[in-house]
C-alpha cells in the first residue's frame, strides 16, 4: 500500500456485510448461521480443521477436469489465506464459490469419518482412494509453481516422504498444463486474444522447467501475432482500481515523457512577447545504439520486477513497474506484452510479497537506474552535457525518490533544494557562494546584487518563464527563481496525475504569475491588472494568493509575502504558508485554464461548486521531496503569521465528527455559504475519500465530476451521472469511517 494510505480492513469487511444481499447468497447465509455459538452444520465444527479430510472426500468423487481445477485453485487460497492468518475455512471458500452446498459438505464429511472410499454425492463411478499428499501436491506445490518456488504457504505438516503416487500427481500436472496450452491455442484461432492469455496464465502457474516455459513463450509469440494484426480485444468493464498510494492520485499513473526529450529551458531573465502561444512539444533525438541498449537494459528489469508482482498476485505494483518501463522505453514489446495480458482486478498480494517487495524493488530500481546514471557519465566525459543533462532527468522524473538519490548520488551529483535540482557540486558551490546563472552565463555575487537592484521596481520587474508559467515579481532573483521552481514541479504533477483522466489542454498562451514583496507591491500589480483588463478586483483579505477568476484566459495568480491586517497593521508570512496557499490558488488556474478549451462559460460555478475547493484544499497538502510528490496529514498547518500554527483540515474533521453535514446537505451547499474554516476542512477530506476511499471505488466518477464543473457543465443532476447507482446515505458512512480512520503525521 502506499505510503500515507490507510487500510482499515475490519471497517472494510464489516460494511461489504452489510451491504450483502441475503437473498442471493443463500449459502453463505447458512454458514454465517453456523458461527461459533450458533448451530452447526452436520458432521461440521469449526473448532476441528477438517480442510484436509474435505479435500480428501473431493478428489475421491472424480469430477471431470474442470472441477478438479476449482478444487485446486481453492486449496491454494484457503493455504495463502491460512499463512496470512485468516480464520476462513476450506469449506467456506467451496460454498462461497458454489463448488458445494452446505448440505455437500455435511455429507462428503460424513463419508470422511465413517472410513468409506465412495464419494456419498459422486454422480460417476468412483475413483479407488489415495494418498491425500498426492491432491497436497497438486493444489499447492503444482498450483505455486508458476511462483518460481518464492511463495511460502503457512505453517503446516510436512508432505509425506514420496511414493509411486507421486507420479500420478506429476502426471495430472502435465495433462493440465498441456490442457491450458490447447484451450490457449483454441481461443487464438477463434480470435479471442484475451481469453487466450488467461489460458496462458494458468498455464504458468503449472509450468515447471525451461522447457514447458518456453512452449508457453511460443504460444505467446502466436497470440501477440494475432493481437498485432486483429488488435485488442474489446476491453469489458472495469472494476474499480485500488487506490494508489496518496504519492501520486492517479492509478496507474500517467506515463511521464520518454529520457530523450529536450529537457525544459531554464528560467531566463528576459522578457518574452506577450501571450505567446504555448510552445509544442519538441521531438524526441534519435538515441544512439547504446542508449537504445541502457534503456533495453532498464526495462527488462522493471518488467522481471513486474512478473515478481504478478506471480504473488501483487497487480496493481506490477501495473506500476511496467507502466513505469514503458515510460521509460516506449517501444518495449516484452513491457507492453505482459502490460496487455495483466489482468484488471485488485491486488491480493501474498505474505512472501508483502516481506519482500521492498527489498525487491529497489534492487531492480537501482540496476536500471545505475545503467542509466553510467550513460549520463559517459555523455559527460564525450563532451555530450546536454544529452547527459537528459538521461540525469530521465531518472529523476521515472524513479522514486530513494533510488533516484542513491543512483544520482553514485555519479557525483547533489541535489540543490531551492531550485530542485541535481546538480553536479562545483555548480552548487556556486549558487551556495551566491552566483546565479542568468541568459546562460554564470554572474558572480556582487553582478547577481545590481541586477536585483535594477529589477526592484515594476517598471522594469523579473521575468521568468518555464515556458508554461510566466513569473512577473520585484523579489531577488534567487526567491524568484526558487518559486518558479515549486509552481513548474507542481504543475507537472498535477498533470501527470490527472491527464489520462481529464481532458486537459495546453492554455493558447503562458499563465501569469504575479510575485509581490510587500503591500505596496501587491496594491500596484492589482490596480495595473484592474486597469488592463477593464474589470475591478477586490483581493480576499489576508491571504497570501489568489487566482483571478473571471470569464477570460491566462488569469494570473496573485501571491504576496506581506499582508494587511484588520487594524491596518503588516502580516509577514512565512515560506510554509505561501507554498500551501499558492497550491490551492494553482489548483484553481491549472485546472481551470487546462479546461477552457471546452468550457461554456466562465467564472464561479452555481452548482458543485464544492468539487473545486474540495480539489485545491486536498492537492495543496502534497510535498515535493528529491523531485517525487508525496502526501502529507500534519496534525498542524501554519497560519498567516509566520511561527503560529493551527490544527489541519484532517484534525478538525476527526474532532467534529459528528458534527459534520451530511454529504448530501454538503454537496449542495452554495459559493455565498461556502467560505467558512469548517466548509474547507471537510472539503480537503471529501476530495481524500473520493480519490482514495473504498479501495478507489469513486476515484474516476469524482476525476470526471471535477472535468464536468470546470468545463462549466455541471447541475444538480451531474453528481447522479458521475457517481451511477450509488446511494448518498451508504457513501455518508463510509466517508465517516474514512475519516475517522485517517493516520496522521507525527
Amino acid at each position: 500500500m502506499a505510503p500515507g494510505e490507510r487500510e482499515d480492513r475490519p471497517a472494510r469487511e464489516q460494511d461489504e456485510e452489510d451491504e450483502r444481499e441475503d437473498e442471493d447468497r443463500p449459502h453463505e447465509r447458512e454458514l454465517t448461521r453456523n458461527a461459533p455459538g450458533a448451530p452447526t452444520l452436520a458432521c461440521y465444527d469449526r473448532g476441528v480443521d477438517e480442510s484436509r479430510s474435505l479435500l480428501e472426500a473431493l478428489f475421491y468423487r472424480a469430477g471431470p477436469p474442470d472441477e478438479r481445477r476449482k478444487v485446486e485453485l481453492a486449496w491454494r487460497d484457503f493455504e495463502t489465506g491460512r499463512a496470512r492468518g485468516d480464520r476462513t475455512t476450506f469449506a467456506e471458500i467451496l460454498v462461497r464459490r458454489r463448488i458445494l452446498s452446505p448440505e455437500d459438505v455435511s455429507a462428503l464429511l460424513a463419508g470422511s469419518h465413517s472410513g468409506s472410499n465412495t464419494a456419498p454425492l459422486a454422480t460417476k463411478p468412483p475413483r479407488s482412494a489415495q494418498p491425500i499428499h498426492i491432491f497436497l501436491i497438486v493444489a499447492g506445490v503444482v498450483g505455486l509453481a508458476g511462483v518460481g518456488a518464492l511463495v511460502r504457504l503457512g505453517p503446516g505438516p510436512a508432505p509425506p516422504a514420496a511414493s509411486p503416487a507421486d507420479s500420478e500427481a506429476e502426471r495430472l500436472r502435465k495433462e493440465s498444463f498441456s490442457h491450458e496450452l490447447a484451450l490457449a491455442l483454441k481461443e487464438k484461432s477463434a480470435g479471442d486474444t484475451s481469453g487466450a492469455l488467461r489460458r496462458l496464465r494458468d498455464a504458468e502457474e503449472l509450468a515447471r522447467g525451461p522447457a514447458e516455459r518456453a512452449r508457453i513463450d511460443e504460444v505467446r509469440a502466436l497470440v501477440a501475432a494475432e493481437r498485432a494484426e486483429s488488435g485488442p480485444d474489446p476491453e469489458p468493464p472495469r472494476p474499480p482500481a485500488p487506490p494508489e498510494t496518496p504519492r501520486p492520485l492517479e492509478a496507474p499513473p500517467s506515463p511521464p515523457p520518454p529520457p530523450a526529450v529536450e529537457p525544459a529551458p531554464l528560467p531566463v531573465a528576459t522578457a518574452p512577447p506577450p501571450a505567446p502561444p504555448a510552445p509544442p512539444a519538441p521531438a524526441a533525438a534519435k538515441l544512439d545504439p547504446d542508449e537504445e541498449q541502457a534503456l533495453a537494459y532498464a526495462a527488462s528489469q522493471l518488467v522481471e520486477l513486474a512478473r515478481f508482482c504478478t506471480r504473488n498476485k501483487a497487480r496493481r505494483e506490477a501495473r506500476v513497474e511496467l507502466e513505469l518501463a514503458l515510460a521509460l522505453a516506449p517501444g518495449d514489446k516484452a513491457a507492453r506484452s505482459e502490460l496487455d495480458s495483466l489482468e484488471e482486478l485488485a491486488s491480493d498480494p501474498t505474505k512472501y510479497f508483502r516481506d519482500n517487495f521492498d527489498k525487491e524493488r529497489a534492487a531492480a530500481h537501482a540496476r536500471a537506474a545505475n545503467r542509466l546514471g553510467d550513460l549520463a557519465v559517459l555523455r559527460k566525459k564525450q563532451g555530450d552535457r546536454e544529452r547527459s543533462e537528459r538521461w540525469i532527468a530521465a531518472i529523476a522524473d521515472h524513479f522514486p525518490a530513494d533510488a533516484t538519490e542513491k543512483a544520482l548520488r553514485r555519479i557525483g551529483l547533489v541535489y540543490f533544494e531551492p531550485y530542485l535540482e541535481w546538480l553536479e557540486p562545483a555548480d552548487a558551490k556556486r549558487y551556495d557562494e551566491g552566483q546565479e546563472k542568468i541568459d546562460g552565463e554564470w554572474r558572480d555575487k556582487a553582478a547577481v546584487a545590481e541586477l536585483n537592484r535594477a529589477h526592484a521596481a515594476w517598471s522594469d520587474p523579473w521575468v521568468l518563464t518555464d515556458g508554461v508559467h510566466e513569473l512577473s515579481t520585484t523579489v531577488s532573483y534567487r526567491l524568484a527563481r526558487k518559486l518558479l521552481a515549486q509552481v513548474s514541479a507542481y504543475r507537472r504533477f498535477f498533470l501527470k496525475q490527472f491527464s489520462r483522466s481529464w481532458d486537459l489542454r495546453p492554455p493558447s498562451g503562458r499563465l501569469p504569475v504575479l510575485f509581490c514583496r510587500n503591500q505596496d507591491d501587491w496594491k500596484e500589480r492589482i490596480a495595473a491588472e484592474s486597469e488592463r483588463i477593464g474589470v475591478p478586483i477586490v483581493p480576499p483579505r489576508n491571504a497570501a494568493a489568489f487566482y483571478l477568476t473571471i470569464d477570460r484566459a491566462l488569469n494570473p495568480c496573485f501571491v504576496t509575502l506581506e499582508a494587511q491586517t484588520l487594524d491596518g497593521g503588516l502580516l509577514k508570512f512565512g515560506w510554509e504558508n505561501v507554498l500551501l496557499v499558492l497550491k490551492h490558488e494553482l489548483t484553481h488556474q491549472i485546472a481551470i485554464e487546462y479546461s477552457r478549451h471546452a468550457a461554456r462559460g466562465g467564472g464561479l460555478p452555481e452548482k458543485n461548486f464544492w468539487v473545486l475547493e474540495s480539489l485545491a484544499n486536498f492537492l495543496c497538502f502534497y510535498d515535493i521531496d528529491r523531485g517525487h510528490w508525496h502526501l502529507t496529514r500534519p496534525k498542524t498547518i501554519p497560519t498567516r503569521q509566520e511561527g503560529v500554527f493551527a490544527i489541519s483540515p484532517f484534525v478538525w474533521c476527526q474532532e467534529h465528527i459528528d458534527q459534520l453535514p451530511r454529504l448530501a446537505d454538503y454537496f449542495a451547499t452554495a459559493p455565498s455559504s461556502f467560505m467558512s474554516e469548517d466548509c474547507y476542512a471537510m472539503a480537503t477530506c471529501v476530495a481524500y475519500f473520493l480519490l482514495f476511499g473504498e479501495r478507489g471505488k469513486y476515484r474516476q466518477g469524482f476525476i470526471r465530476l471535477c472535468e464536468v464543473v470546470h468545463e462549466h457543465r455541471g447541475d444538480e443532476k451531474s453528481f447522479d451521472e458521475c457517481f451511477p447507482g450509488v446511494d448518498k446515505v451508504q457513501l455518508n458512512r463510509q466517508f465517516i469511517r474514512f475519516v475517522s480512520g485517517i493516520a496522521l503525521d507525527e
